[in-house]
């Protein structure tokens, strides 16, 4: 081993007080923030993620009240024509021949194709009538009274298919 005492004089040691002062200048030296800095990063992803949270709630509230407002403002013959218009669209959907892309074969002494008939001239009256672009009363109520037609018809047949059905 290297003997201290055969390089260096008794005046060239340092202290410990000397030591210490220059330990804490390597330490001074380098950055000691690294842990504040990861914190901070970590203090503004969750300020961030919950900015994100809030402005979603405010996106999603806004819409709804922007929604809900136009819907109250929509007259009244307005919403009921909308109903109908579902509630025939899911009840013909539902007894539709989706491979033949026609009412299901059910014939009873020629009423069905009576009705079918019935039913394409309905539709075709609704579609000529939501053509139009005025909105007027007139124009809701003439729809109402279609939509009415076209259920009694739809009625018509699922009667005629289970009068049908019973005989058979």
């Amino acid at each position: 081993m290297i003997d201290k005492k055969s390089f260096y004089s008794e005046d060239e040691f340092i202290t410990n007080s000397e030591r210490n002062r220059i330990w804490k200048g390597v330490k001074k030296s380098f950055p000691q923030k690294e842990r504040k800095k990861i914190f901070l990063d970590l203090k503004s992803f969750v300020f961030g993620m919950g900015f994100t949270v809030v402005v979603y709630f405010m996106i999603v509230g806004l819409y709804t009240t922007i929604e809900n407002s136009i819907y109250q403002r929509t007259p009244n013959l307005l919403k009921v024509n909308k109903v109908y218009s579902d509630v025939i669209n899911n009840l013909e959907n539902s007894i539709i021949d989706e491979d033949n892309l026609k009412y299901p074969k059910v014939v009873v002494d020629g009423q069905f194709g009576e009705n079918f008939e019935r039913i394409k001239g309905i539709n075709l009256a609704i579609s000529d009538l939501k053509n139009i672009q005025i909105s007027s009363t007139v124009k809701e109520q003439r729809l109402m009274n279609l939509y009415k037609m076209k259920l009694k018809a739809i009625e018509d047949l699922i009667l005629i298919e289970v009068k049908n059905e019973n005989f058979n």
